[in-house]
């Protein structure tokens, strides 16, 4: 997550990481809003409220009943 606060912040972005690499390039759309858009994960288990919770991300949950 926090390299799509940086892709829209940024005029120029590149990254070169563990799992994914991007050559440098002005990342389209930017945003309107400043300093950027709400950000939200769906979370369907405890693991993933908690992780969310550390990234300061709002949840998408769901609950299944019978």
């Amino acid at each position: 997550m926090p390299e799509f606060k940086k892709m829209w912040a940024q005029e120029s972005y590149s990254f070169d990481g563990k799992f994914f690499s991007m050559p440098e390039r002005n990342v389209l759309p930017k945003t309107y809003t400043k300093p950027h858009p709400p950000m939200w994960v769906a979370a369907g288990n405890p693991g993933t409220f908690e992780k969310a919770g550390k990234l300061g991300l709002g949840i998408l949950c769901f609950g299944i009943s019978s």
